[in-house]
């Protein structure tokens, strides 16, 4: 985890929430952490969309599903979670892994699509 002064590349941050997703899962985190988790999610992809838009792959194409996402995940919506994650991989020329996939709707709910 990097100073709060110090900003993140947005890979480091996927990286740093999946990161945070095995802790809450390992620790049987409860909804207040889930809900804590669904906030910061969205927060700081929110910020990568704002101010570090120039460092994803092909903004044009996944901004618009960024936002959506991070909008479902501040409405807490069922696989919420999973979504923004899946859409902030894409928005990095990325995959997620199923097994993340699977961690975060076991925390989240299931995705939709």
């Amino acid at each position: 985890m990097a100073p709060d002064d110090e900003v993140l590349h947005p890979t480091n941050i996927i990286n740093r929430q999946l990161s945070l997703l095995q802790c809450a899962a390992a620790c049987g985190c409860g909804a207040r952490m889930i809900k804590q988790l669904h906030t910061l999610f969205a927060d700081e992809w929110a910020f990568i969309v704002e101010h570090q838009r120039f460092l994803l792959s092909q903004p044009s194409l996944h901004v618009l599903a960024l936002e959506a996402a991070i909008n479902r995940a501040r409405q807490e919506e069922a696989g919420a979670l999973a979504n923004l994650l899946k859409c902030g991989a894409r928005a990095l020329g990325s995959r997620l892994q199923i097994e993340w996939i699977e961690l975060a709707e076991r925390l989240g709910g299931k995705t939709w699509d």
